[in-house]
């Protein structure tokens, strides 16, 4: 982790899975995925925000891959997304993710989110490939509760930002 990750996590620490989502849903996943990575293993993170990272991932293009030495060996460059997706899905799978105050990203996107992903998922099984993960029907499920706009630039909170900018280091 980067020293303005850094930065960024020990912000995430003394605020709240709300202010977590905002981050999320604002990130320029090109920043790189260790801020997403340290909010989707907290077991406080919602469920909106695990939705929003499993969709937005890209699990309906992982899905081909049965394994992170598959993603190695075929496609190297995007193996930071799968990192970040398995152990994200792997939680959601296994019932870690509680909390749920927080609506959908983008629901009315969610059916063609599912449309695509199934398709992937069944080209992968009928030629006969391993999954790295299934997928259930929940992760596809609007989620009500606070709803998000965009705020924060590529995903900084603007005092985290500032901060930065004033010890010169960039992010």
């Amino acid at each position: 982790m980067q020293a303005h990750e850094h930065t960024l996590v020990t912000w995430l620490k003394t605020h709240s899975p709300a202010d977590w989502h905002q981050v999320a849903i604002d990130w320029n996943w090109d920043a790189g995925l260790d801020v997403l990575a340290w909010i989707a293993s907290q077991p406080e993170c919602d469920r909106a925000t695990a939705q929003h990272l499993i969709l937005n991932g890209g699990a309906d293009y992982f899905v081909r891959f049965a394994d992170r030495d598959a993603v190695m060996a075929q496609a190297p460059y995007n193996v930071e997304p799968f990192d970040l997706l398995l152990p994200t899905i792997t939680r959601w799978n296994a019932g870690f993710y509680h909390r749920s105050e927080i609506a959908s990203s983008d629901p009315d996107d969610l059916a063609q989110k599912e449309r695509r992903y199934r398709e992937a998922e069944a080209d992968c099984i009928g030629a006969g490939q391993s999954l790295p993960w299934q997928l259930d029907e929940q992760v596809f499920q609007g989620l009500v509760g606070r709803v998000f706009s965009y705020e924060y630039a590529e995903g900084w909170p603007p005092e985290v930002a500032a901060d930065l900018s004033a010890r010169a280091i960039s992010f």
